[in-house]
């Protein structure tokens, strides 16, 4: 199924669909469940994998950031204020 398909489906625009996609934007749990609804899977197996490909993408940010200085716990620290970040907003 093609995004402008499954974004007219879920009711949300291409864009917004593109950026949950792409791990840059974190749907509310009724969005999560309506997108795999319209996709026949369940929502935790496909937003858990979503949600671990999006924290990769960040560890390789911050990592290019940071460079070899940061230690894992400052690793896990940055990544878990992200994640507060999008669940907050």
């Amino acid at each position: 199924m093609r995004q402008n398909r499954l974004a007219k489906l879920v009711g949300i625009d291409e864009a917004n669909l593109s950026r949950i996609v792409n791990g840059t934007r974190a749907p509310k749990q009724q969005m999560r469940q309506e997108i795999a609804t319209v996709l026949g899977c369940d929502a935790e197996w496909l937003f858990e994998r979503t949600m671990m490909e999006a924290d990769n993408k960040e560890a390789d940010k911050i990592m290019a950031t940071w460079g070899s200085e940061i230690t894992f716990s400052q690793l896990i620290d940055q990544l878990a204020a992200q994640v507060f970040f999008a669940l907050a907003s």
